[in-house]
C-alpha cells in the first residue's frame, strides 16, 4: 500500500500563463532578467499532493540563495531566480527536500536582450601615425549587458560609417562576418593630426560608438636639429664647439619619435677635416633625442659640413647638415720662419750672422708673446732628419731697441771650429711637452783665413844618427802638409808655391854643425800645389855633421806666390846622435815622452773641463736662484701666496686652477662679430669688425651701425697687398692699406679750447673711437679707426646731442657727427631723424664683439708667470742635480791630478836622460 511519504516534486512558474517546469530542463531566459513566481508542489508515492507544513517547509533547500522565507515556502512559493547577465553563463539550479532525497533541477541559459548599443572592439589601442591597424576592428550590436545580439545583417555594412580627425578613409572597408554576427572594419589609418588620444566614432542606423585610440609618432624618417650654436658658425682650428648639437628624431610629419632602436651618428665632410666629438654614434634617448658635443676641429682654412645621420634596421635616416668655417687660430703657433743672410760666408771659429726667428700663427701673423727662453738654436755636424742628442744648443739673445719686436734674434753665436756640412734648426717649447721645430737649414762652414802649414795628424819626435843605415837617418816619411787656418782646417786650396825645408837649432841660436840632408844640402824645397805638399821621404846624409845628443828642429816654411798674410812654418823637433845604439835608446825615450805628453794633455783637458763645468753650473744655480726669487716676488704681487720656494706639484695645482677658470670664462657666451674673416697673412690685419671689441652694448650697437658699410673691409699693411686682394676677389672685396692712410693728430672735444671748457655739456660726450679696445696691433688699429670714425662723438641721448651741437656752433666751432646710445645719429651737417639716422634693432646689426673680462687677462698673466716660475724650478732642479753629480766625481778628479803629477815627474826624468 502506498505510503504518505514525499516522493515527488514539481515546479511551476505562475505568470499570465502557468508554466510547468520539467526536471533537468534547460530554460532560455532573457539575460539579466528574473525568473519569479516559482511555486512547488510535493506528492506522495500514490501521486497525491502533500500539504506543506512548516516542518516540511523547513526541509526545503534551494541552491541559488540562502535567504529563504519559511512562510513563503509553507505557501509553496520559492525565491526568485536572478538570471545571469552574460549569455555565456549557463547556471544550474536545484530545489531539494530532506537532503536531496527528493529534488528538482533545471538549467537557465541566458539569451541576449534587445540591441542597446553598437560595440567596437579595438584589438590595439595604440597605432603609429601613417600605419594601418594590423588587426581589424570588430563592430557588434549588443544588449545592455554587452551580449552580442543578432541585430546585424549582411546588408548593414552599407549603412556603417566611421569618423575621426586625420582619418584616411581611402582603404576603409566594412566586412560582414556571418559566423559571429559582426562586422570587421579594415584599413583604418591616420595620415594627419596631432599625437595623443583621438576619438574614433562608428555609426550604424541610430547607434554610435566612440573609442579612444592613442596615436603615436609614425615611422622615424628624419632628424631635426633642435638647438646648437648660432650660424654663421666659425671655429678656430684646433678648438671645439662648446654649444652641443641637440637632435630630435621625427616622423614624416615632424612629430618627435622616441624609437630607441634608431642610432644617430655624426660625420664631417670633406674627409680632410678631422672632427673629434663626445661620441661618434649613439641611440636616441627615451624622448628621441641625441646630443653631440664637438671637442676639437682640425683642418685647413675653409668651409666644411657636419652631417648627422640616423640608421634604423639598416635603413638610413636623413639628418641636417651644419655648415661651419674653420678659421686660423691667431693664438696657435704653427711655423718658425727663419731669416738670415744666406749669402754670408761662415768661416770656422767665426760668428754666425744674425738669425731672426718669427713665430707665425695659424692665420699667418707673427706672434711675439713667447718667453725668449723657450726658443733655442741647435746645430750639429752632418745632415740628418732628426736632431742627435749630441747637438749643441744656443739660447735666444736679448732684444735690442732698434730691432723688430715681432721676432726673436740669435746674434753673436760662435761658428764651430771644424769646417764641413752642418745642420741648424730652431725650436720653440710650447707648454710642457709640445715643441715646434723650424725647417732644417743646411750650411757649409768653410775654413778661416790660412795662417800656418801643418800635418793632417800629429807627428812624433824623431831620433836619427849619421849611420849608413837609411832607416836610422829618416826624418819624415810619407807625410802630407797642408796650409791650414788656426783651427786646423785646410785653408789653402787656392795657394800655390813651394815649401822650403831646413834644419835649425832648437834654441834658435846659429850653429856651424847643423846636420845636412841627403845630397849634402842645407835646404830642400817641395812643390806646394793647391795648399798641399806631399813628402815621400826626407833623411840626413851618411856621416852627417851634427852634435851628438843635440836637439834640432826641422822647419817647413811655405812660400806662396800670392800670400794673403804671412804663413807660420811647421816645425818638427828631432834628436841627433852619432851612434846607432844611443840613437835607439833615445828613440825609445822620445817615444815614451810623446806618449806621456799626450796622456798628460788628456788629463789636463779633463780637469780643465771639470772645473769649467763646475764653475758654470755653480754660476747657473746662483742665477736661477735669483730668477726664482724675483719670480716669487712677482707672484706675491699677483696675490699668489708664495712665501718660500714651491714644489712643482703645488705649482701644477695653481696652474690647473687658473687654467680651469680661464677656460670657464672662454666658454661664457658673449657678443661676437659674425662676419667671417677669410683673409690672413703677414701683411693683412683682418676685417674691420674683427680688429676691435667694445664693452658697452649700446655703444657697440650704434658704432657698429654707423660703420656698417666698413665692417667687412679688409685692412692690409701695404698697398701692394690690398691690390693683390682686389685682383683675386675681382673687385668684390673692400680693402684699405695702412700705408695710404693719413690722419691728423689728436685734438680735444669741440667744447674744450686751450684746456678750458667753453660750456658745461650734458650727455657725457666723448670720442667714439675711445671706446674701442684693440686686442692686438694697437698702433695700427688706432690709425684705422681714427681714419674711419674721425672725430665722431658718442653721447647719451638725442636731446643732449642736439643741445651740444647748438652750443658748439654758437661758439663758431665746427661740430662733427654725434651718435647716441639710444641709436640716433646727428650728422656733421646737423641732420637727424628718419630711418637713415636711426639704428635698426640690435639683432639686425653686425656688431663688434665684446671683450673678455679683465679677470681673463689677469688669469692669462698669472698663468704665464706660473709657467715661467715652473720652468725656473725645473731648470734649478736640473742644474742642482747636475752639479751634485759632478761634485760626486771629485774623487775621480783627484785621481787624475795624481796621475798628472806622476807623469810630470816621469817627463822630468826623461828630459834629464835626453
Amino acid at each position: 500500500m502506498p505510503s504518505c511519504r514525499v516522493s515527488q516534486m514539481e515546479l511551476f512558474c505562475q505568470g499570465v500563463e502557468k508554466l510547468e517546469l520539467k526536471n533537468e530542463e534547460k530554460i532560455q531566459w532573457q539575460a539579466g532578467g528574473v525568473l519569479e513566481n516559482l511555486v512547488y508542489k510535493l506528492y506522495d508515492e500514490s501521486g497525491r499532493e502533500v500539504q506543506v507544513t512548516p516542518e516540511i517547509a523547513s526541509n526545503i533547500k534551494v541552491n541559488w540563495t540562502r535567504d529563504v522565507n519559511l512562510r513563503a515556502l509553507v505557501k509553496g512559493r520559492l525565491p526568485d531566480v536572478q538570471v545571469p547577465t552574460k549569455v555565456q553563463e549557463e547556471r544550474f539550479y536545484q530545489v531539494s527536500y530532506q537532503d536531496q532525497s527528493v529534488s528538482f533541477c533545471f538549467t537557465i541559459v541566458p539569451c541576449p536582450d534587445e540591441p542597446a548599443r553598437l560595440k567596437a572592439t579595438v584589438p590595439e589601442n595604440t597605432v603609429r601615425l601613417g600605419e594601418t591597424f594590423a588587426t581589424p576592428i570588430k563592430l557588434e550590436l549588443v544588449d545592455q549587458y554587452d551580449n552580442v545580439t543578432k541585430g546585424l545583417t549582411s546588408a548593414c555594412v552599407k549603412s556603417m560609417t566611421v569618423e575621426a580627425e586625420g582619418l584616411d578613409k581611402t582603404n576603409i572597408a566594412f566586412i560582414w562576418q556571418e559566423s559571429i554576427s559582426s562586422v570587421a572594419v579594415t584599413g583604418v589609418r591616420f595620415h594627419s593630426g596631432p599625437l595623443g588620444p583621438r576619438e574614433v566614432c562608428f555609426s550604424y542606423s541610430d547607434y554610435t560608438e566612440v573609442v579612444i585610440i592613442k596615436v603615436t609618432a609614425g615611422i622615424p624618417v628624419k632628424l631635426k636639429l633642435l638647438s646648437g650654436p648660432k650660424p654663421p658658425l666659425q671655429v678656430l682650428n684646433g678648438h671645439g664647439i662648446p654649444t652641443p648639437f641637440l637632435l630630435q628624431l621625427c616622423d614624416e610629419w615632424g612629430n618627435p619619435s622616441p624609437d630607441q632602436r634608431v642610432v644617430v651618428e655624426v660625420r664631417s665632410s670633406p674627409s680632410t677635416v678631422k672632427v673629434t666629438t663626445s661620441v661618434l654614434s649613439q641611440p636616441v634617448d627615451a624622448e628621441g633625442k641625441a646630443s653631440f658635443t664637438v671637442h676639437t676641429v682640425k683642418g685647413l682654412k675653409g668651409y666644411y659640413q657636419l652631417e648627422f645621420k640616423g640608421c634604423f634596421n639598416k635603413n638610413p635616416i636623413a639628418g641636417p647638415y651644419v655648415n661651419f668655417n674653420i678659421v686660423p687660430d691667431p693664438t696657435k703657433p704653427v711655423k718658425l720662419s727663419v731669416n738670415y743672410d744666406t749669402n754670408a760666408r761662415l768661416p770656422a771659429g767665426g760668428t754666425f750672422p744674425v738669425f731672426s726667428v718669427t713665430v707665425m700663427s695659424e692665420e699667418g701673423s707673427p706672434m711675439a708673446t713667447f718667453n725668449p727662453a723657450d726658443l733655442s738654436m741647435w746645430w750639429w755636424k752632418g745632415v740628418s732628419s732628426s736632431r742627435p742628442e749630441t747637438a749643441t744648443e744656443l739660447k735666444c739673445s736679448k732684444p735690442m731697441e732698434n730691432e723688430k719686436k715681432d721676432c726673436y734674434h740669435f746674434r753673436d753665436k760662435e761658428i764651430p771650429q771644424n769646417a764641413g756640412k752642418y745642420t741648424i734648426q730652431f725650436s720653440l717649447r710650447i707648454g710642457e711637452t709640445e715643441v715646434l721645430l723650424s725647417n732644417q737649414i743646411s750650411v757649409n762652414i768653410v775654413a778661416n783665413r790660412p795662417v800656418k802649414l801643418g800635418p793632417e795628424c800629429q807627428l812624433q819626435t824623431r831620433v836619427v844618427s849619421y849611420s849608413k843605415d837609411i832607416a836610422s837617418r829618416i826624418l819624415v816619411e810619407n807625410i802630407a802638409l797642408k796650409v791650414m787656418d788656426q783651427h786646423g782646417n785646410p785653408a789653402g786650396q787656392d795657394l800655390n808655391g813651394k815649401v822650403l825645408v831646413s834644419i835649425k837649432c832648437s834654441d834658435g841660436e846659429p850653429s856651424t854643425t847643423l846636420p845636412l840632408f841627403e845630397g849634402k844640402t842645407r835646404t830642400i824645397d817641395f812643390v806646394l800645389k793647391e795648399g798641399s805638399t806631399y813628402i815621400n821621404r826626407l833623411a840626413i846624409m851618411e856621416d852627417s855633421p851634427g852634435e851628438n845628443g843635440s836637439k834640432y828642429v826641422l822647419s817647413f816654411k811655405p812660400e806662396v806666390t800670392m800670400p794673403p798674410t804671412s804663413l807660420s812654418p811647421f816645425e818638427l823637433p828631432f834628436h841627433f846622435y852619432n851612434d846607432s845604439e844611443n840613437q835607439l835608446k833615445m828613440s825609445e825615450l822620445t817615444k815614451k815622452k810623446d806618449e806621456l805628453t799626450t796622456r798628460y794633455k788628456k788629463y789636463e783637458e779633463a780637469c780643465s773641463s771639470y772645473f769649467d763645468l763646475r764653475n758654470m753650473l755653480t754660476s747657473q744655480v746662483l742665477d736661477i736662484n735669483k730668477k726664482e726669487t724675483a719670480l716669487r716676488d712677482r707672484l706675491k704681487r699677483s696675490h699668489i701666496s708664495v712665501s718660500q720656494p714651491l714644489p712643482i706639484p703645488e705649482v701644477d695645482r695653481f696652474l690647473e686652477e687658473k687654467t680651469t677658470e680661464k677656460r670657464r670664462i672662454e666658454r661664457i657666451p658673449r657678443r661676437v662679430f659674425s662676419i667671417p674673416n677669410n683673409f690672413s697673412g703677414p701683411d693683412v690685419l683682418g676685417k674691420v669688425g674683427h680688429l676691435a671689441v667694445v664693452s658697452d652694448d649700446a655703444a657697440a650697437w650704434v658704432i657698429s651701425w654707423h660703420l656698417s658699410g666698413d665692417m667687412d673691409c679688409v685692412i692690409t699693411r701695404t698697398t701692394a697687398e690690398a691690390q693683390r686682394i682686389n685682383r683675386n676677389e675681382h673687385g668684390r672685396q673692400q680693402v684699405m692699406a695702412l700705408d695710404s692712410i693719413f690722419v691728423q693728430g689728436n685734438r680735444p672735444l669741440p667744447h674744450i679750447r686751450n684746456g678750458l671748457e667753453l660750456f658745461n655739456p650734458s650727455g657725457n660726450p666723448l670720442y667714439a673711437r675711445n671706446l674701442l679696445i684693440y686686442p692686438k696691433e694697437k698702433q695700427s688699429c688706432e690709425l684705422v679707426f681714427k681714419n674711419l670714425l674721425g672725430d665722431t662723438i658718442l653721447m647719451d641721448d638725442l636731446d643732449s646731442a642736439t643741445n651740444y651741437r647748438k652750443a658748439v656752433v654758437e661758439n663758431r666751432i665746427p661740430c662733427p657727427t654725434i651718435l647716441t646710445r639710444q641709436g640716433n645719429r646727428l650728422s656733421a651737417r646737423g641732420k637727424f631723424g628718419g630711418t637713415q639716422n636711426n639704428a635698426p634693432p640690435k639683432d639686425r646689426v653686425k656688431m663688434f664683439g665684446a671683450p673678455l673680462p679683465q679677470r681673463y687677462y689677469t688669469l692669462q698673466d698669472e698663468i704665464e708667470l706660473l709657467c715661467q716660475y715652473k720652468s725656473v724650478l725645473v731648470k734649478k732642479k736640473e742644474a742642482e742635480d747636475e752639479r751634485d753629480v759632478l761634485i760626486k766625481k771629485s774623487l775621480e778628479l783627484q785621481q787624475k791630478q795624481q796621475k798628472m803629477k806622476e807623469i810630470t815627474e816621469q817627463l822630468e826624468e826623461i828630459e834629464r836622460q835626453l
